[in-house]
């Protein structure tokens, strides 16, 4: 029974869903939104789409591909139900119409068969499409040739390093050939030599991830990856004692570590898929001792959750500041992950880091960036331009591995302050996040200065009631 007002069930109708949503806020962060996703989905079925899509669209960082995705990957039937988007509605104000009847025995009954049939429906036609694509999995590895050093993907991530036999290589037209469609990453279809990386799922064969020379990533349509891993070397034998293993995001980035370290790595292809890939080598390897490689970013919660449910070291690289401007002046972004830190400082810089992570040794305070104070200074710091109006996009995750929690923060070169510019897909999410943690309000406003593209100020303001999220 869901507490209410009236402390009686509310039906899940599509009107009483709509109402919820207008208390509930689009921009909260990618989690919560894709959970809500999935309780319309779980009450509604299909017929709850156009509401979904509808209020999905109010939100800061609205994409109809990432809607279309996120809705085809939401299942009904599983541990999110109707009642994740009634709490937060409720917590948010929300209070259900007095006058919407109650459900008789028999409406609820008959919900209840059609809210099984169809999670038994979307079982059924999961089991299927996961069989597909190992089957699919199994042809493309085949039919794939050993990859080598100058493979377009790997020569640029990992020059002059020999690949390891887990990982091959096809076309994009043959990868092509055999799936049945054209494999693509965000709409762009991959091209040229493609890196095929297997992913198990206890032990079997799920899916591979494609990767071409522009780094473009995709794995088979239908194939589960939530709780696989690729592993580059054979599994350990034992039960790892004696051994240090790595689990990072991606499979440049473990390969790094394990050309620096020669430790035996494990990519979990997803920030999300960390706590889960943790825990599965965890009870595999008892005694093993486990390293979480971080990358900066939204994905370094998860990197935290991951090495805090196994008592694991966590490893974030650190890049000094003119690391972090040659990267920039190269690639119009910042560095985020040890392969970066493994083009631009080499692996020595690599493997001090690592090792100073397991060894438990105090992390350098990087010479930049520093944190803006809360509340921030009536007089605006000097924003200017040293690069270009790149220079703006070194982005607030780009740098929050450099302090234990989100801050606000910016690069100061002498008395001279570069605002951070936020993508406007995750303004939203750390503000709100700022704001949690802090306790105040947190507004984004911009400002003008002729220089810099899109800089955001943030100003404090007093602390308004709280949206949903």
């Amino acid at each position: 029974m869901m507490p209410g007002p009236q402390n009686r069930e509310i039906p899940p109708t599509r009107y009483n869903v709509w109402s919820a949503l207008r208390y509930v806020s689009p921009s909260c962060d990618h989690r919560a939104w894709f959970r809500i996703l999935a309780a319309i989905k779980d009450a509604l079925g299909e017929d709850g789409r156009d509401i979904a899509d509808e209020w999905s669209q109010e939100g800061d960082s609205y994409d109809k591909v990432a809607f279309r995705d996120a809705w085809k990957s939401a299942k009904p039937g599983g541990k999110v139900t109707i009642a994740t988007l009634w709490r937060m509605a409720l917590d948010g104000g929300w209070k259900p119409d007095s006058e919407t009847q109650p459900e008789t025995e028999a409406e609820r009954q008959e919900r209840e068969r059609q809210r099984k049939a169809r999670a038994e429906q979307a079982a059924k036609q999961q089991a299927e499409a996961a069989q597909r694509a190992a089957t699919k999995a199994a042809a493309l590895w085949k039919a794939s040739a050993p990859a080598t050093t100058d493979q377009p993907y790997l020569a640029r991530k990992l020059p002059g390093i020999t690949p390891p036999d887990t990982l091959r290589e096809t076309t994009a037209e043959q990868a092509a050939s055999i799936l049945g469609y054209t494999p693509k990453s965000d709409e762009e279809s991959l091209a040229g030599r493609v890196l095929v990386a297997p992913v198990k799922i206890d032990g079997k064969l799920s899916t591979v991830e494609l990767i071409d020379g522009q780094g473009r990533k995709t794995a088979i349509a239908g194939g589960p990856k939530a709780g696989g891993f690729w592993a580059a070397q054979t599994l350990p034998e034992g039960d790892g004692g004696g051994l240090t293993l790595a689990i990072g995001e991606g499979v440049a980035t473990v390969l790094s570590c394990r050309e620096a370290v020669s430790w035996p790595v494990f990519a979990a292809l997803s920030a999300s898929n960390l706590p889960t890939i943790a825990r599965t080598l965890r009870a595999r390897f008892p005694a093993a001792r486990l390293v979480i490689v971080g990358d900066i970013g939204g994905g370094l919660e998860y990197a935290r959750q991951a090495a805090a449910a196994v008592g694991a070291a966590l490893a974030v690289p650190v890049f000094a500041d003119e690391e972090v401007m040659d990267w920039v002046r190269g690639h119009s972004k910042p560095p985020t992950d040890f392969n970066d830190l493994h083009q631009v400082a080499g692996l020595d810089a690599v493997a001090r880091q690592l090792r100073r992570a397991v060894e438990g040794e105090p992390r350098p305070v990087p010479p930049i960036p520093v944190a803006i104070p809360a509340p921030l200074p009536e007089s605006r710091p000097k924003v200017v331009d040293l690069t270009g109006e790149n220079e703006a996009r070194l982005t607030l995750e780009a740098r929050i591995a450099a302090t234990d929690d989100f801050e606000i923060l910016a690069y100061q070169i002498g008395p001279e302050v570069i605002k951070s510019g936020l993508r406007e897909s995750t303004k939203a999410r750390l503000l709100k996040i700022i704001a949690k943690k802090s306790g105040i309000s947190v507004k984004a406003q911009p400002f003008q200065t002729g220089i810099i593209n899109n800089p955001i100020q943030f100003i404090n303001t007093p602390t308004a009631s709280r949206e949903p999220c």
